[in-house]
């Protein structure tokens, strides 16, 4: 009869299920042992997880509380501004001179560059009656800390486009510390209106550098006498890697 089995036939299919059964079984346990393969109790482990996470959170949260951050200024407008804060504003970039530890730097989206010698006891601006004081990035040359570049613009300023914001002039250099700025070569293929988000520095090469911007990742290899285009599109970021002047990193993403 065809539906008549034998009892080997009987005994195939028992063997396959009991099969089946244990992979079910092995799958399932495979998420559930310890490191060594060993059984483990699942929910005891999962209740000290989520006690540990609890306890970091705690830590992390006392750690912010409790960090010893010290201001540094500015604390006032040079013009004595009424306005909320009295003037000051956000901070684009730090910028560290590399061979003064008491020296730096700080850009800003609206009032320019501005300069410490003492550690943050008293500050210079360094770019008063630049057409453009929106500063977005800031480089120092480390083969000549005379030399400087300047991104001008303001890189988060969702509004620049509506006439409120710093857009870019470009990208600015000085030969004597800042004392005197002059435009470098204009960006290719840039319209009036964009912005600059950073600038950077070949470690091997004084001459390279690159500058992402909204309308694309440009790069000049005589320092900043001429721009090529290398990437269209939006690019926030750029960085190389230390010490490596042809391992270059980038990041897209910046819609303004």
């Amino acid at each position: 009869h065809p539906e008549l089995k034998s009892g080997r036939e009987e005994n195939k299919e028992a063997k396959e299920s009991m099969y089946m059964h244990y992979k079910r079984w092995e799958w399932y346990m495979s998420s559930r042992l310890g490191p060594n393969g060993e059984f483990v109790n699942i929910y005891d482990m999962t209740a000290r997880s989520l006690r540990e996470k609890i306890n970091l959170q705690q830590a992390q949260k006392d750690r912010n509380i409790n960090s010893a951050w010290t201001f540094m200024g500015p604390s006032s407008s040079p013009y004595g501004s009424t306005a909320n804060g009295n003037g000051i504003g956000r901070v684009n970039k730090v910028v560290f001179h590399p061979l003064n530890q008491d020296t730096y730097f700080i850009c800003t989206p609206n009032g320019g560059l501005w300069r410490t010698t003492n550690d943050g006891l008293s500050w210079t601006n360094m770019t008063d009656y630049l057409p453009c004081i929106g500063i977005a990035d800031f480089v120092i040359s480390w083969a000549n800390v005379n030399t400087m570049y300047l991104l001008t613009g303001d890189p988060a300023d969702g509004w620049a486009g509506f006439g409120y914001g710093q857009r870019s002039i470009g990208i600015l250099k000085s030969t004597d510390a800042g004392a005197s700025w002059h435009q470098t070569g204009t960006l290719p293929s840039t319209a009036d209106d964009y912005n600059g988000n950073a600038l950077v520095q070949s470690p091997t090469n004084q001459n390279i550098l690159i500058a992402p911007t909204n309308t694309g990742l440009y790069r000049t290899t005589d320092g900043g006498t001429t721009w090529v285009q290398v990437a269209a599109g939006g690019w926030w970021d750029v960085k190389f890697k230390p010490g490596d002047g042809t391992r270059v990193y980038a990041t897209q993403g910046h819609s303004f």
